[in-house]
């Protein structure tokens, strides 16, 4: 879904060229991209991959997911850890987030936005993971 379907306002105002959202089938989430791992959050439910060419990413599970304070929430990373693109990064009880948290919509965002651009494109209805692309990104000069 597009960042400004999501139903909390954080993600709802970013401009749509700066990620997307989807709704996860099963309890984990795959790095979109190869990079470093340039920040996990203590709650464990995001983390922030860092690209070769300065693109950071966010993965953000759930919504409200913070207050689980990383309850249910198992990262399969580090902090500076190298990933590759369909890695997992964080497994997590999708049944407890459906519990304990607003929503199991999981956005994915460009943290800095100055330095990249997503070019738009149709994403599919259901897409499997570390499969089907979601998202490209265009280095900004």
């Amino acid at each position: 879904m597009k960042l400004e379907e999501v139903p909390d306002p954080v993600f709802s105002a970013m401009p749509s060229e700066r990620g997307l959202a989807i709704l996860p089938t099963e309890g984990r989430v795959l790095s979109p991209a190869d990079g470093v791992v340039a920040e996990l959050l203590a709650s464990r439910h995001a983390v922030a991959i860092r690209t070769d060419s300065g693109v950071e990413v966010i993965v953000h599970v759930g919504l409200d997911t913070v207050a689980m304070r990383g309850e249910g929430f198992h990262p399969q990373v580090r902090k500076g850890d190298k990933v590759a693109a369909g890695q997992p990064l964080i497994e997590f009880s999708l049944e407890l987030v459906e519990l304990k948290a607003t929503s199991t919509i999981t956005p994915f965002f460009i943290a800095n936005p100055g330095t990249a651009k997503r070019i738009p494109h149709r994403s599919p209805e259901l897409a499997e993971a570390g499969r089907t692309p979601l998202m490209t990104v265009r280095v900004k000069p």
